[in-house]
């Protein structure tokens, strides 16, 4: 299974609560490779070390339609 992101929107209007909206495509199979649109909506907070965002919720569904 492989991922290949298709579209980032992000917004940070604060440090303790920023969210980010992913579209992506998920990859199933070998030789036979189906293609799953997914959309996912990312909650994050700012922290003083690397990576600089903590995610403290993901929610992933399909995007068909």
């Amino acid at each position: 299974m492989k991922h290949g992101i298709k579209r980032i929107v992000a917004d940070c209007p604060s440090g303790n609560c920023s969210y980010a909206y992913v579209e992506f495509d998920r990859l199933i199979g070998a030789e036979k490779t189906q293609r799953v649109p997914m959309r996912a909506t990312v909650l994050l907070t700012h922290t003083d070390a690397k990576p600089w965002f903590k995610v403290f919720h993901w929610n992933v569904s399909r995007a068909d339609g």
